[in-house]
């Protein structure tokens, strides 16, 4: 009787497995918008990418827009039109973004609806100390240390602030490489939901510390250490510290593709997580137009046995 069942569930499961049913599913029409990006800050021209959507199922057409027309608005006044280079760019000649003007991008495309984008260079943060301190934990399972990044700054108290800041780690002759934010003790970080999804830049605002001097101290994993007769020691290496003032268009959009990145990895015993909305400020459009202040700072250590 038991193997009469299990032949029966054999050829069920064969049944199953062979039979096959093609299905024609009539996708709905593409939406006829642009996609937009540019990050700009005072150090560099102004350079956005003009594309479109496709359809899912387009390998032939482009993304790339070539006809377009892009004009740069400062404080309201027409500042300069942006001309094509290649690869859907269009760079400005002479235009670099002033600290706390505002900048509307507007561009025109006859096929599709115009676009219109606006925000603020925020001005430059107030570092007042910056500093890195050894062998602060112990993680047995990478048999590595995480060691602290300290910085203390004067937040503006007559605005809303936002903040990003990246690690890179630059060794010898090597290439500097990102390090992620794996573990942190700071309240602010913590608060921002980003570090357990190991991110390389982590963006927070001045919620809860709106006009102080904060202390911000939080961990960062180096590979450059070992132990010589039972005493840690430390390569040279430099440590470079990007702490940028950043608008809150650059927060958002910056917070919601830390969120997509994360949710499109997948497994098998967890599958893949639910579509994440992207923050765009592009009007009739889609994509970014946000402004940032850079700050890069560089934290050299020689080789020691300390942990100064």
């Amino acid at each position: 009787m038991k193997i009469r069942i299990l032949l029966i569930s054999i050829s069920i499961i064969l049944l199953s497995v062979s039979c096959q049913k093609e299905l024609e599913i009539e996708l709905p029409e593409i939406e006829k918008k642009l996609v937009v990006n540019c990050f700009f800050s005072p150090d560099s021209l102004f350079k956005v990418r003009v594309g479109k959507l496709l359809s899912i199922n387009d390998s032939t057409s482009s993304y790339i827009v070539e006809d377009a027309n892009c004009d740069i608005f400062e404080n309201g006044v027409f500042a300069e039109k942006l001309q094509y280079t290649s690869n859907g760019f269009y760079i400005s000649e002479t235009l670099m973004p002033k600290l706390g003007s505002i900048y509307t991008l507007e561009v025109k495309h006859p096929n599709f609806p115009n676009i219109l984008a606006t925000d603020t260079v925020p001005f430059p943060i107030n570092i007042l100390e910056e500093y890195f301190v050894h062998t602060t934990l112990y993680s047995p399972l990478d048999e590595s240390y995480f060691h602290d990044i300290n910085i203390r700054f004067q937040d503006n108290p007559l605005k809303r602030n936002y903040y990003e800041l990246s690690l890179q780690v630059k060794q010898q002759e090597n290439n500097p490489y990102n390090l992620t934010f794996e573990k942190s003790n700071d309240l602010v970080l913590q608060s921002t939901g980003l570090i357990g999804l190991y991110p390389r830049a982590i963006v927070f605002s001045d919620k809860l510390f709106n006009g102080q001097s904060y202390f911000l101290s939080t961990y960062y994993m180096l590979n450059s250490s070992g132990t010589i007769n039972n005493e840690v020691f430390y390569n040279s290496y430099d440590l470079i510290v990007h702490f940028n003032a950043i608008s809150y268009q650059f927060h958002e959009y910056t917070r919601y593709l830390i969120m997509h990145l994360i949710n499109q990895e997948s497994d098998i015993f967890e599958g893949i997580g639910d579509p994440i909305q992207m923050y765009s400020n592009i009007e009739n459009g889609y994509g970014i137009f946000a402004a940032y202040c850079p700050r890069t700072d560089t934290l050299h250590h020689e080789f020691s046995f300390d942990n100064k």
